[in-house]
């Protein structure tokens, strides 16, 4: 059982991760796409033009599901494709074309796609952060750029709901921590205890 958290760059998605993976006791996987990024030679928050990003996001995303193929379970992960979604997406603009080959453009519309069935294939639940009403600036995180951050945030909702009916997804408009903690916590717990529930009753369930 895998529990994503999505969201813009800086919206907590680390910090109320740690917080519910302590409390259920369950494993918190912390991602780092800068990390991911420079084995792959790039700057996941430098100036990189379209096709160095396309080809970024495509590693990334075949790193992330290794990932999830070794992960243990149950666990709570601080990036989703969602996520990587959002910062192909984001990337992409109305004359875009020009700077790009059919066979590119192409590549973006099927990197979206890839995204979404990885979620569906890997992820019980996606809780998605808003974003909060400060920006904390660091080396590993975009510039701020409140425009950007918006921009990111719609995608990756627009994502979750283009997925409605195929995976469980709550958008989190809340910004206190508390309360995102809370939120998080009971419907895992709930669908820890639905899981157990159906493994009595069906033993084959694993």
């Amino acid at each position: 059982m895998l529990y994503g958290v999505s969201g813009a760059s800086g919206v907590g998605k680390s910090t109320v991760c740690e917080l519910v993976a302590d409390a259920l006791d369950i494993a918190f996987i912390k991602t780092s796409i800068t990390e991911s990024a420079r084995k792959h030679g790039y700057d996941a928050v430098g100036d990189l033009s379209l096709p160095e990003r396309i080809d970024l996001q495509e590693k990334l995303l075949n790193d992330h599901v290794e990932m999830l193929e070794q992960a243990e379970r149950p666990a709570i992960l601080d990036r989703t494709p969602i996520d990587m979604i959002g910062y192909m997406m984001g990337e992409v603009y109305m004359n875009s074309h020009e700077k790009l080959t059919r066979e590119q453009m192409f590549r973006i519309s099927s990197f979206a796609t890839k995204c979404m069935w990885v979620v569906k294939r890997h992820y019980d639940s996606i809780f998605h952060l808003a974003p909060l009403p400060f920006y904390e600036q660091s080396q590993t995180r975009p510039a701020e750029n409140p425009a950007y951050q918006k921009h990111t945030d719609f995608i990756m909702r627009g994502a979750l709901a283009e997925m409605q009916g195929q995976i469980s997804n709550a958008i989190l408009n809340t910004t206190d921590l508390n309360e995102r903690q809370e939120f998080i916590h009971n419907t895992i717990v709930q669908r820890l205890d639905h899981l157990e529930a159906l493994r009595k009753s069906h033993p084959n369930i694993h």
